[in-house]
């Protein structure tokens, strides 16, 4: 039984590392789509400090727009932000298999799940996007 509720425990770990880099990478593909010019940063430190602090208060891993051509669409910016949504889709085909008998659930599976849906979550900063994309836009050109 304890070894069962370790190995969901580093599922869950493993999927949630894994997710927050999918997740980053979701935006960062439909950016360059569009011609924006960005890049993935892995591991950002905030502060003096390292070790546990930086792990659970830094980011993991961030996309900086550094540049935003005239003719990328308010839109285009938009659905980059909502670009992560799209980790829900092996989640759907997961429960279908579940729920139909195709599949046994068990506590790791059940764990790797929770982890990657939580990863497919939009951040605030992803919503800030979409609802301000004039002021993201503008803070970008201000930085070039």
């Amino acid at each position: 039984m304890i070894a069962t509720a370790v190995l969901a425990g580093l599922g869950l770990l493993l999927s949630v590392a894994g997710g927050v880099v999918v997740h980053e990478l979701l935006h960062v593909l439909v950016l360059r789509s569009g011609g924006v010019r960005c890049s993935l940063v892995l591991r950002r430190v905030r502060g003096e400090r390292g070790g546990f602090h930086t792990l659970v208060s830094g980011s993991w891993a961030s996309v900086e727009m550094e540049s935003i051509p005239a003719d990328c669409s308010n839109w285009r910016l938009r659905g980059a932000s909502m670009a992560p949504m799209a980790m829900l889709v092996p989640v759907g085909a997961y429960a279908w298999a579940v729920t139909s008998g195709q599949v046994t659930g068990s506590l790791f599976g059940s764990m790797v799940v929770m982890g990657w849906m939580a990863c497919a979550l939009p951040s605030p900063a992803d919503f800030s996007v979409v609802w301000y994309t004039d002021e993201a836009r503008e803070l970008v050109a201000e930085r070039d």
